[in-house]
């Protein structure tokens, strides 16, 4: 049973990571158009974006290392779902400026 507000804090962060764990996506928006980051506490809010730092990292490092190993459906099935999610820093990775010469 819950005995005060950080208790409740504490369970509300324990779901949010466990949302997190399993897929949530936190791009999504409610009916007026806010996105969890938009509507979240500040400890809430730091725990997403977060989140989206280490998906981000993990997807660059899986894109680097399929072109090093010259994997061009793995590269190009990365590269489509990220730009597909709105993702254009992409763009400026080293592996693309290698390509312009």
């Amino acid at each position: 049973m819950l005995k005060t507000g950080v208790d409740l804090v504490c369970l509300c962060l324990q779901i949010v990571q466990l949302l997190l764990r399993h897929g949530a996506d936190i791009t999504l928006r409610n009916y007026e158009g806010q996105s969890a980051v938009e509507v979240a506490s500040n400890s809430i809010r730091s725990l997403l974006l977060e989140s989206v730092e280490r998906a981000t990292e993990a997807s660059h490092q899986l894109l680097l290392q399929a072109a090093w190993q010259g994997d061009i459906k793995v590269v190009n099935r990365l590269l489509v779902s990220h730009l597909g999610q709105g993702g254009r820093e992409w763009g400026r990775l080293p592996l693309h400026q290698k390509g312009k010469g």
